[in-house]
């Protein structure tokens, strides 16, 4: 009897001393297996004895358990053997020396297993039954490293975007310049000729020439604007293929002749309608060719030609319109970006054509708003170039050609208000020349007075004035002269759709972006409708 008690005494005893044991144990465990992170523990021998539900999809797709096999075995089936070994290494450094180990800032474990993970580490020795063990410690950051990386990214490009700015901005100032210097040239010339007809016609079509090319490069600037915004629309025509030619060239004609270029036109003998905005097709057409004629040096050749394509399963009829020349070429490396917004024009990669590269890429985009394509070739620097323009034929009639009466005196009273006297007076002087009456004024107030006082036919009112802005000023004019004979233009450097529909909604007759087309202001005087000019 008092040996069955003491038996059981002892066996009570033993039971209470393994109760902290076995408390500790479940903590341990619970904690392990609801830890937020992972966490696996590796024993004296080596072998994986534990692994936490977070931890596992570390270890991939392994068959079979993974608790009680060799760690060295599973992180050389998980990892390239390189990075494997480095990490079997630092295990064993640690197991062997008690100096924990913590990865190094923005040194994170990467894995490639299709989709690329990251994850942050840290090792501890800790006692076990049979020894000393270890304990991983390990955190998956992809998100955050993603994230971090997405950012960089965005900082990087948006660096490069400031450069191409700064780089685009410096290349504008030059491109402006450049025809600035012979128009301030060309006036200083004139006035140490005394004013003279024959100092006059030697700089007259110099200056005709670089004020063109101011013009072209801010609407091509105005227009990319307008693409990318989504607000050109096409006023498509059956329109007559070789007179659309024409019209590009005509408009180059000055450029040609000063160049000494030798153009041939080779165009099919039958005639070839396609369905297009013909100013803008005629835009497409003159932004190629003064590509060319920029690169071709004096005396050089540009050839035009057009052929049909035929009709395939791919494809319905189409017309292809080739510029070839026979200037500097274009680098194997520059081909593939000719047609990129503000690619600079290094065509021959020699850099010693600069540019803004607005010009192509509008080109690019208006063809293929009219479901057509464009394509550049060159055999390389000195070999010239070719641009190939691809659009749809039809099988329509072309649509009869404008045609433009012969000037003629137009006898008119007209008042100009424009805070920029200059502009005023030379418009005044145009109108004069014409056979009209000018009074000008330099802000809205005024302008008010001298159209009570002088009852003209046509009003040319500038928007952007200080004080009272054109748009009020052409509501104050309704309402003071309810007479709708009177002729109301705005007449300002805003040309957007959204300028011209604001103006009309203001009381505007029309509407002329400066500096004003010629033939459009004659037109405008005549009594044509310009309302989109």
């Amino acid at each position: 009897m008092v040996e069955a008690t003491l038996q059981h005494h002892d066996e009570r005893l033993e039971l209470e001393s393994d109760e902290p044991l076995r408390l500790r144990s479940g903590q341990y465990e619970t904690l392990v297996e609801h830890a937020p992170i992972g966490v696996y523990v590796v024993d004296s021998h080596f072998r994986i004895c534990e692994v936490n539900p977070v931890a596992l999809p570390l270890f991939g797709d392994i068959p079979g358990d993974i608790v009680g096999r060799d760690f060295d075995e599973i992180v050389h089936l998980i990892w390239n053997r390189e990075y494997a070994d480095e990490v079997v290494r630092i295990f064993r450094t640690t197991l062997d020396t008690g100096e924990p180990y913590f990865t190094p800032e923005r040194a994170e474990l990467r894995i490639d297993r299709g989709v690329t993970e990251y994850y942050e580490w840290r090792l501890e020795r800790i006692a076990l039954q049979d020894g000393y063990g270890l304990v991983c410690y390990i955190r998956d950051i992809s998100a955050d490293v993603k994230t971090r990386h997405a950012m960089a990214e965005s900082e990087q490009r948006l660096r490069e975007a400031d450069q191409r700015k700064d780089e685009f901005l410096a290349q504008l100032a030059h491109e402006l310049r450049n025809p600035l210097a012979p128009i301030r040239t060309g006036l200083e010339l004139i006035r140490l000729a005394g004013d003279s007809q024959q100092s006059v016609q030697r700089v007259r079509g110099l200056m005709e020439r670089q004020v063109s090319h101011m013009v072209r490069l801010i609407d091509d600037l105005l227009d990319i604007s307008r693409i990318t915004s989504g607000k050109i629309v096409l006023q498509k025509a059956p329109s007559g293929l070789a007179g659309l030619i024409q019209s590009a060239v005509d408009g180059l004609r000055i450029d040609i002749d000063a160049n000494r270029i030798d153009l041939r036109l080779d165009l099919p003998q039958r005639p070839c309608v396609v369905n297009v905005d013909p100013t803008r097709f005629v835009q497409v057409l003159s932004n190629i060719l003064h590509n060319a004629l920029k690169f071709t040096p004096s005396h050089g050749k540009i050839r035009i030609s057009a052929e049909t394509l035929p009709v395939t399963g791919l494809r319905d009829g189409q017309v292809a319109i080739s510029v070839s020349d026979t200037g500097v070429g274009i680098s194997k490396e520059a081909l593939p970006h000719v047609f990129e917004l503000y690619a600079q024009g290094d065509r021959a990669g020699g850099g010693a054509h600069g540019g803004l590269g607005i010009g192509l890429a509008l080109a690019r985009r208006l063809v293929e708003l009219h479901g057509g394509n464009i394509e550049a070739r060159s055999d390389g620097p000195g070999h010239g170039s070719t641009f190939i323009v691809r659009v749809p034929l039809s099988d329509a009639k072309p649509s009869p050609p404008a045609t433009r009466d012969a000037v003629r005196p137009i006898k008119c009273r007209a008042v100009l208000i424009d805070d920029n006297r200059d502009a005023a007076a030379t418009m005044g002087m145009v109108i004069e020349e014409l056979g009209g009456e000018v009074r000008t004024a330099d802000n809205a107030l005024k302008g008010l007075e001298t159209i009570a006082e002088f009852h003209p036919d046509f009003v040319f009112l500038d928007i952007g004035m200080p004080g009272m802005d054109g748009y009020e000023a052409c509501r104050r004019i309704r309402n003071q002269t309810p007479d709708r004979s009177m002729v109301v233009v705005a007449l300002t450097g805003w040309g957007q759709e959204n300028d011209k529909q604001r103006a009309l909604e203001a009381g505007f007759n029309a509407h002329l972006t400066k500096p004003v087309d010629p033939v459009a202001f004659e037109d405008l005087l005549a009594g044509v409708n310009t309302t989109g000019a």
